[in-house]
């Protein structure tokens, strides 16, 4: 069962609000004995609480092992992706070639560059409606794709360099063929593909 206690309203008196009711603001309770606070003796270097620089340093320097470590670890996953893409990007040019010899009944005739044959694979003359050819992530830094064509152009062969061993190199053609050097059966990074 509930009990209601009846709250009787006190008056707003001067004896209510005096120094002995209000139980703080006395001169009494904000003496340094009860601050436990702001005295000299409890500001000194020892009891401050913060950081100093060497332990800054420290966490920091912790920190940037860390950082370098991953950034260690994921340079393998970055070169994996880095393959894959290469991969994947030979089979959609091998699908532009299709195109191409889909309306010329020839691949097209160019063994210089792969910029040449991005040239004329694009160009929009050849109505194939190509409008872009993958490049190698790292062209920046020299990497290239390779494209090679058989003197009746009735064959063509496709490479890249993998910077990893790839499960897709065990079913890739090997030797060279039109000029482009697909590697050999064991220990090469070169994939190559045909028709």
């Amino acid at each position: 069962m509930l009990q209601v206690t009846s709250y009787k309203k006190k008056e707003f008196t001067r004896q209510n609000f005096s120094k002995k009711n209000l139980g703080g603001f006395t001169r009494q309770n904000f003496s340094k004995k009860n601050l436990g606070g702001f005295t000299p003796q409890n500001f000194s270097k020892k009891n401050l609480g913060g950081f100093t620089l060497i332990e800054m340093l420290i966490v920091i320097t912790i920190i940037a092992l860390l950082a370098s470590l991953i950034l260690v670890g994921m340079g393998g996953a970055r070169a994996k992706a880095r393959d894959s893409r290469r991969i994947a990007d030979l089979h959609s040019v091998q699908n532009a070639l299709e195109l191409y010899y889909a309306k010329f009944y020839f691949y097209p005739p160019t063994q210089s560059s792969w910029k040449a044959l991005t040239d004329i694979l694009t160009n929009p003359d050849t109505g194939i409606g190509v409008s872009s050819v993958p490049k190698d992530p790292l062209t920046n830094v020299g990497w290239t794709y390779y494209y090679g064509r058989s003197e009746d152009g009735q064959d063509y062969v496709l490479g890249a360099k993998l910077e990893t061993k790839d499960p897709a190199l065990d079913d890739d053609i090997d030797g060279t063929y039109y000029g482009v050097n697909c590697g050999n059966a064991t220990g090469d990074t070169i994939y190559c593909i045909r028709p």
